[in-house]
């Protein structure tokens, strides 16, 4: 039998002990034992600001699995914690403490020039899409270099390797000149970079 008990430290609701555990509870029913809820928290990002009763806790998704990301981590503001509001995140990013450079998480990417360069597809990586999108636009008057398909990596360059290398493989012309551009369909693209597995 579930018994409620004195809850631990930083825990408001939604706890109970059982067999001699803490658990975390949803709708009456056990999920998962505190212990591994914080071990797999410890890389995800809450922002408060961000509670809804869809998202009770405030979770800024990355984009793995069937989510997309949110917003703002497209724009490169995504470091794990637990915050207030988004000026406490931009404070940690722009901190001393935070070590940016060292990351290796990020997106992996399919991107076209509508109008132009018809039937090559950049693939590259990233760890903020818009940013480099943004780039890329910066060269063309007319902003057409839309972003068709992106997909998280713990290992963004790993990840981005086993892209390109597949690409090649439909792609046989390809050579060093091409650099990340490929002779692929959008839906060769999409495909090439849903099956990459870490």
């Amino acid at each position: 039998m579930i018994k409620p008990a004195v809850l631990p430290q930083g825990y408001t609701k939604n706890v109970v002990m059982h067999k001699g555990q803490w658990w975390y509870v949803m709708n009456g029913v056990l999920k998962q034992p505190i212990v591994q809820c914080e071990q797999r928290n410890k890389g995800r990002m809450f922002v408060r600001e961000e509670m809804t009763a869809d998202n009770p806790q405030g979770y800024i998704h990355k984009g793995k699995g069937k989510e997309p990301p949110h917003p703002y981590v497209l724009l490169g503001y995504h470091t794990p914690g637990v915050f207030k509001t988004w000026d406490e995140v931009l404070n940690k990013i722009n901190s001393e403490s935070f070590e940016k450079g060292k990351s290796t998480e990020g997106y992996v990417y399919a991107i076209n020039c509508e109008g132009a360069y018809d039937g090559w597809l950049k693939i590259g990586c990233t760890r903020f899409v818009e940013r480099r999108l943004s780039a890329l636009n910066t060269g063309s008057p007319f902003r057409d270099y839309k972003c068709l398909h992106m997909k998280f990596f713990s290992d963004r360059h790993f990840a981005e390797g086993r892209a390109h290398k597949a690409a090649k493989l439909i792609f046989t012309d390809h050579d060093k000149q091409n650099g990340e551009w490929f002779k692929v369909s959008v839906e060769q693209a999409i495909d090439i970079i849903d099956r990459i597995e870490e």
